[in-house]
């Protein structure tokens, strides 16, 4: 436990999934930290450039549910040291601590913030022909539009006034070819 009261806290972002919590604590230049895991708990203390300058900062969580307390991996950086800790039970968690009122330190990290509808769309496997064919049809409807039905009409019109009329005949055989054209190789128009 942190037995200083007037020691200083780092800045701390959470992200959570099903199966683990990241911590990111802002710390510039961080010494290798001190941690102490427990199934509820967890404590962390190192010298590094936070907020107020080099000094030591500390803090402690009482996490809302359990964790594995030697399951967890950290990595520091120049500006950060991050921490990955599994959870003991795959779920969402309302809140990172047991308290319902969280420390001003503690922030949510909105870079690894995933929604839990967000992590069962992804674990979904895609078809990437059956999405790809949906994307030609929208694409062919767009480009295509009303076309096709003023198509039909010309036709129909034209088939009447053809068969007296060499014109109209010609003009309505250069538009089965050009809509031919359309329909079969859409995509040379793109």
């Amino acid at each position: 436990m942190i037995k200083n009261t007037n020691a200083l806290q780092p800045l701390v972002f959470w992200a959570q999934t099903r199966e683990h919590i990241t911590l990111r604590i802002d710390l510039k230049d961080s010494s290798t930290p001190l941690v102490n895991a427990t199934e509820k708990c967890f404590e962390f203390s190192s010298k590094g450039y936070g907020a107020c300058g080099f000094n030591e900062y500390k803090f402690e969580l009482n996490f809302y549910d359990s964790i594995y307390k030697e399951q967890y991996s950290y990595r520091i950086t120049d500006t950060k040291v991050e921490f990955v800790i599994k959870k003991n039970e795959y779920k969402w968690w309302p809140r990172l601590v047991a308290a319902p009122q969280k420390p001003h330190w503690l922030r949510i990290d909105f870079d690894r913030w995933r929604i839990e509808d967000e992590m069962i769309e992804d674990e979904k496997p895609r078809n990437i022909m059956e999405d790809y064919s949906k994307e030609l049809g929208k694409v062919q409807k767009e480009e295509l539009g009303y076309f096709k039905g003023c198509y039909i009409f010309l036709y129909y019109y034209f088939e009447k006034a053809g068969k007296t009329n060499a014109v109209a005949y010609f003009f309505t055989i250069f538009i089965n070819f050009a809509v031919f054209d359309l329909i079969i190789y859409p995509w040379s128009r793109l």
